[in-house]
């Protein structure tokens, strides 16, 4: 930028247009997408070299848009509605420094039930579970019983939260939030959560 300013000085447009600062300087595109401590089971391998390039821009835009990973700051999604009083509150409000929260998406009992039990075996005050139900109220319905024993049980209304994680209403998968607010790792079940929470804590108690 100081570059910039002493070399397009020439001009009151040009010293201007070298003053603006570009999307680059609100950090916004940081990540550790490369961190040995995330990981994403819908990558079988990591291309170096491409996720080097991809690091540069790692949420896209258009066409290059593509789901957040391990590894990403963590998107915000609204109209969740908490299934024990009915009230309305989004991630951002869940998310915590305190803790790390784990996002179940879908209604399969098999999957769903047994992370939920993992988390519960973690050091006490450091995982919150959270169920995610789909928007639908029948497949609410049909998935009543799931998840009921997570720290927190959602129905995604508006479906913003399977939007922006990128999932298909009704797909089975878990996503780890870390206290710092990105993601840490993204799994289809829980010997995945059992891999991630082992590096962070060891072996648990």
């Amino acid at each position: 930028m100081t570059r910039d300013i002493l070399t397009n000085n020439s001009s009151k447009e040009s010293l201007e247009a070298a003053w603006q600062r570009g999307t680059f300087f609100k950090q916004f595109g940081i990540n550790y997408r490369w961190s040995p401590i995330v990981f994403d089971e819908r990558y079988k391998s990591l291309d170096t070299q491409r996720a080097e390039a991809e690091a540069l821009n790692p949420y896209g835009i258009g066409a290059d848009k593509e789901p957040v990973r391990a590894g990403d700051r963590s998107p915000n999604a609204t109209g969740l509605l908490r299934i024990d009083g009915g009230q309305t509150t989004s991630l951002f409000d869940i998310f915590g420094p305190t803790h790390h929260t784990v996002l179940i998406f879908g209604s399969d009992a098999a999957t769903v039930d047994p992370i939920i039990e993992y988390c519960r075996s973690c050091p006490v005050g450091t995982v919150v579970s959270t169920a995610v139900l789909p928007s639908s109220p029948s497949d609410g319905a049909a998935a009543s019983a799931v998840g009921t024993g997570a720290d927190l049980l959602l129905r995604d209304r508006d479906g913003f939260a399977h939007t922006d994680y990128g999932l298909t209403q009704g797909q089975s998968i878990a996503v780890v939030v870390r206290p710092d607010g990105f993601v840490g790792a993204v799994v289809h079940g829980v010997e995945g959560i059992a891999k991630y929470f082992g590096l962070i804590f060891g072996s648990r108690a």
